[in-house]
């Protein structure tokens, strides 16, 4: 329930969101903050939000459903108010979640709660509608990944060639900047080298979407994937080799995991995690599953699985909260592109 401390001594389940407005004509940004209600104060609302990351990228685009229950005018206003034509001078809006032992009373202190949290989505407003429902109203609205909201009206082509010889991260990085996004092709010990490729034959583009067609094709030819970050910078990593960067987050009873871990396929393993807890996890980073359960599968003594986080789903709602992560123990996404291991 909201604002139950737990056992693990973690805090309270707490969220802000942030909108940010466009600016004026003065250059200011004027500020909304949106708190998740707590027993400790009267800030907050009531509020859930959904949304979904992965290693594997297909669709650019990465969308997260928010309801706030029974809004004031004013956040309605601050929210929906904007050009439906456009996509320039959209609010942003952050979403820091996760848990904190800070227990701010009054909005002064927002800045206190929004440091020990994660930000964990950032992005601006698509589609928005308003319910009356018994006792009140529900304010629905979805949001658009930071980087890709200016790019769905216009949807980026390029229109170029690349000479054979080209260097892989040269020709990633040209795009991004002809498709005005921020890329990070560097995040991983073995992504310096793959995109140190070099191109066998020419590459000649002729108005071909740069996130809908030609990235996606150039992963598949060199083996890497995309997906977004919180920030919204397009992360690239890739599959045909395991990075394992630093120690493993681990993931049990005592850190927060719920239920059992399952068993997705012959390699890859999904566990369910009270939201937030160890802490916040992201496609890429790396991660051990620990519980007993999984002696059935390894054999006595033998109850860890360790693996790269390449699925995350995120669910946070008024009374209850959780995480969901697919792990692939090898390190890398095999199933996304099979054909790239024969």
């Amino acid at each position: 329930m909201a604002g139950e401390y737990g056992v693990t001594g973690y805090g309270y389940r707490q969220a802000v969101l942030t909108v940010y407005s466009s600016p004026t004509d003065l250059g200011l940004t004027g500020i909304t903050e949106i708190f998740f209600k707590q027993p400790f104060n009267r800030l907050g609302y009531a509020m859930n939000f959904s949304f979904q990351r992965t290693y594997i990228c297909p669709n650019p685009f990465n969308s997260c459903n928010v309801q706030i229950q029974n809004p004031s005018m004013d956040l309605i206003n601050t929210i929906t108010q904007y050009d439906l034509k456009k996509y320039k001078g959209r609010p942003r809006i952050e979403i820091r979640a996760g848990y904190s032992k800070e227990r701010i009373e009054r909005k002064s202190e927002a800045n206190k709660l929004k440091t020990s949290l994660p930000l964990i989505y950032s992005g601006y407003p698509y589609e928005f509608y308003d319910n009356k429902i018994l006792g009140g109203r529900t304010l629905n609205f979805s949001l658009f990944d930071g980087q890709t909201v200016n790019l769905y009206g216009k949807a980026a082509r390029f229109f170029g060639t690349f000479a054979a010889g080209s260097r892989l991260g040269d020709i990633v990085n040209a795009m991004a900047k002809y498709g005005n996004f921020q890329i990070d092709t560097e995040g991983d010990p073995v992504s310096g080298l793959l995109f140190s490729t070099r191109t066998k034959s020419k590459l000649f583009y002729n108005g071909r979407f740069i996130l809908q067609d030609i990235l996606p094709a150039l992963g598949r030819d060199y083996g890497f994937t995309m997906s977004v970050n919180a920030q919204g910078v397009y992360v690239c990593r890739t599959v045909l080799a395991s990075a394992k960067p630093g120690l493993p987050v681990i993931i049990s009873a005592e850190t927060g995991m719920i239920e059992q871990p399952s068993r997705v396929n012959a390699t890859h393993w999904q566990v369910k995690t009270l939201f937030g807890l160890p802490r916040v996890l992201f496609p890429g980073d790396y991660a051990t599953i620990k519980g007993g359960f999984l002696e059935h599968y390894f054999g006595k003594n033998n109850n860890t699985v360790s693996g790269l986080v390449i699925d995350c789903d995120y669910s946070f709602a008024d009374t209850t909260g959780e995480c969901t992560y697919t792990v692939a123990p090898e390190g890398e996404p095999y199933v996304s592109m099979p054909f790239l291991q024969q």
